[in-house]
């Protein structure tokens, strides 16, 4: 990402901004999009499973997921986000194409099996928590492109000081939300 978008700034911040927000409502459509079928396909299993079961299978997909971890085989489709969208479309429509092709979570390449326990811990424990969860995923995501953009090219910005300042007021902000987001998780449904 930051390949992609330190660039764009570096020929127009313009580009680069709208890079950015557009990527930013790429990564929240699909979150909301994946939260929707969550709640969806959660709610049915909280309905039809109970409590106990709802427990054991999730740390069973725990177990497992970890195991495929621990051998190197993580559970992931093995391609990027189509480069040659990057010669088709303008900067905003591309952020927002690349942000949802990322946020979609099963469509990139996985480092571990994480993206999927928080899915199967949303599914059976507590499906109502994944809108917060994801919605605070994806803006973790575009922040943290961001600021490894804002990072790309100190020539770029000569005040970069004044932009790393706000960024440290949004990075214990976000620190302090996602963490309460994850809470939520802990909150028995049965």
């Amino acid at each position: 990402m930051v390949g992609v978008a330190g660039p764009m700034f570096r020929r127009s911040r313009n580009e680069g901004i709208r890079f950015l927000v557009g990527f930013t409502l790429g990564q929240l459509t699909s979150a909301l999009f994946l939260a929707v079928a969550i709640i969806a396909i959660g709610m049915v299993v909280v309905y039809v499973l109970p409590w106990q079961f709802r427990i054991t299978l999730f740390a069973a997909g725990a177990a497992l997921l970890a195991l495929a971890d621990k051998t190197g085989r993580t559970p992931q489709v093995s391609r990027q986000v189509p480069v040659d969208l990057y010669h088709r479309l303008e900067p905003g429509r591309l952020g927002f194409a690349w942000g949802v092709d990322v946020g979609l979570i099963f469509t990139t390449q996985k480092t571990s099996s994480m993206p999927w326990l928080g899915l199967l811990a949303a599914i059976t424990l507590l499906p109502l928590g994944s809108l917060p969860m994801l919605m605070s995923l994806a803006l973790a995501s575009a922040m943290s492109l961001f600021i490894g953009v804002i990072g790309w090219d100190r020539k770029l910005y000569p005040n970069a000081k004044q932009y790393f300042t706000r960024l440290r007021l949004m990075r214990f902000t976000s620190a302090a939300l996602i963490p309460s987001f994850g809470l939520l998780l802990l909150v028995p449904t049965g």
